[in-house]
């Protein structure tokens, strides 16, 4: 049997072109809401990222005024280091000036020095004694020295001893002497010895040597 088709070929290509505009109208529906949700995500993220670039721009300023400031910082440092290393020298120094100063102004009246000799502890720690020969109305008891390479002066520790030899009165003012001397800010571990009796413008004397270390004098730390 034969089947008739009644409906003319125009109205179906219209009706396959009307579906076919319609699903290209779809798609195209379809591609622009995809553009519109990407170009909200892209914005929201390229928001995000521009406040990461400022925060980072602060953050970047922070570290250049950090860095500034450290420089800074480093310079004064270096400097406070100088002056300390400076200052810890010379503390470790002691002035002959106010040791003589001192030695005068705890001299008592009736007490006379004839020999006043130091031993500075940066000669004396890098030297040792060697053997002298006695020359006829000089002493032997003064030691020359000869140079120990192996002790740096920058490592002595020891102390600048001072001896006095002199005449007084009487031994009690000796023994005022020396204790003047220990009281001083100046000395330490005054020892004292009296010789033999002599005499001294015509009246008897007594003589006698006192030994002491020299104190260093310390400076204030920046």
């Amino acid at each position: 049997m034969n089947e008739c088709n009644f409906i003319p070929d125009r109205y179906r290509e219209e009706k396959a072109f009307r579906r076919a505009i319609r699903l290209r109208v779809s798609g195209l529906g379809a591609i622009l809401c995809i553009m519109v949700l990407w170009w909200v995500a892209h914005g929201h993220r390229l928001s995000s990222a521009e406040a990461m670039q400022s925060e980072i721009s602060l953050q970047l300023d922070q570290v250049e005024a950090n860095a500034a400031q450290k420089r800074t910082m480093d310079s004064q440092l270096a400097e406070l280091r100088s002056r300390r290393h400076l200052i810890e020298k010379l503390s470790g120094r002691t002035s002959l000036i106010l040791v003589f100063s001192e030695l005068s102004r705890r001299q008592p009246d009736m007490v006379v020095l004839t020999e006043v000799s130091v031993e500075c502890s940066s000669l004396a720690a890098y030297t040792t004694p060697v053997a002298t020969s006695s020359v006829s109305g000089v002493p032997s008891s003064i030691p020359l020295a000869e140079v120990r390479p192996d002790v740096h002066p920058e490592h002595a520790v020891m102390r600048s001893k001072l001896k006095l030899s002199g005449i007084a009165a009487t031994l009690p003012d000796i023994i005022q002497f020396a204790a003047a001397l220990e009281q001083s800010p100046l000395f330490d571990r005054v020892t004292m010895r009296v010789g033999e009796p002599a005499v001294w413008a015509g009246h008897p004397a007594e003589r006698f040597e006192l030994t002491c270390e020299l104190l260093p004098e310390e400076g204030h730390r920046p």
